[in-house]
């Protein structure tokens, strides 16, 4: 779409225009919303954003991306403690998918919890065995991670993953793992 094009030449004013004129004529749109929202927040409007969230909450409150875009907003606008704790509580009530786990490894690592990034990508492992050695590579490098320091979990994360990688990428995937650890796999 136009606005999608605007919006990725950062022509952000422009491209919100687009999509709320087609969001006030057709309001019960869920993807106008959440993309004003993305917008907004891009733009440093967080007041707006929140009004489009609002309105995506209106439409569907329950849906993962509507609960990934809260803690999106939340995250951005400093209420970062609010968003882990919701994380926490959907990843508790297995309220969970794709979109909500990368969420809470995001949040984790900008916010330096490794609690919270650790236990969305152990679920991401869990859920998708598809992308688990990417999860491994990423639970690895936050085990060696000098805040983290956990030697015995890097190397064990690093072996898992090199144990799920096909055969082809298994050399790319040893490049990828921090010196140190090389050897010991």
């Amino acid at each position: 779409s136009v606005a999608d094009i605007l919006a990725a030449d950062g022509d952000w004013q422009n491209a919100v225009w687009i999509l709320e004129t087609a969001a006030a004529s057709r309001p019960n749109v869920a993807a106008f919303w959440e993309n004003i929202i993305v917008l907004y927040m891009q733009m440093g409007q967080s007041n707006r954003a929140f009004e489009a969230l609002n309105q995506l909450k209106r439409l569907k409150p329950n849906a993962s991306k509507t609960r990934a875009l809260e803690v999106y907003v939340l995250g951005r606008t400093g209420q970062k403690v609010l968003a882990t704790k919701m994380l926490n509580d959907y990843y508790d009530q297995g309220k969970y998918d794709y979109i909500l786990l990368d969420a809470g490894y995001v949040l984790g690592l900008e916010t330096h919890n490794w609690l919270l990034a650790i236990r969305a990508l152990k679920l991401r492992i869990s859920q998708f065995p598809s992308l688990a050695a990417d999860g491994y590579m990423r639970l690895g490098k936050i085990y060696a991670n000098p805040e983290v320091h956990d030697e015995s979990s890097a190397l064990a994360a690093f072996s898992d993953g090199l144990r799920t990688v096909p055969a082809d990428q298994k050399d790319n995937f040893q490049k990828q793992v921090p010196q140190e650890y090389r050897g010991k796999l």
